[in-house]
């Protein structure tokens, strides 16, 4: 998955559709059909994080949009038409 490539601790729990992402100390908990993800921080603080899209379940996987992980992790993202795909990087490569 994205979020494994990216160094988060990936987990789902069907019945709730409900993923739990873990990266840095800090957990994310997505739902299917939700632009909003609720975060906690290391220091335990919460806060939300708006997605660009509502993620989607499909046979017991949850697709989060790219763009999550681009933002969180602060990761330069750009769409590659030729090859149709997503290219994410540090922005120190740019």
């Amino acid at each position: 998955s994205v979020g494994e490539a990216l160094g988060y601790e990936v987990g789902y729990d069907a019945k709730t559709k409900t993923g739990k992402l873990t990266r840095g100390g800090a957990t994310y908990a997505i739902r299917a059909g939700e632009t909003k993800a609720a975060k906690t921080a290391a220091d335990g603080q919460a806060s939300e994080v708006e997605l660009n899209g509502a993620p989607l379940e499909k046979q017991g996987r949850l697709f989060v949009p790219v763009r999550f992980f681009a933002g969180e992790a602060e990761l330069d993202i750009q769409w590659d038409a030729e090859a149709k795909l997503v290219v994410l990087r540090d922005p120190v490569f740019e």
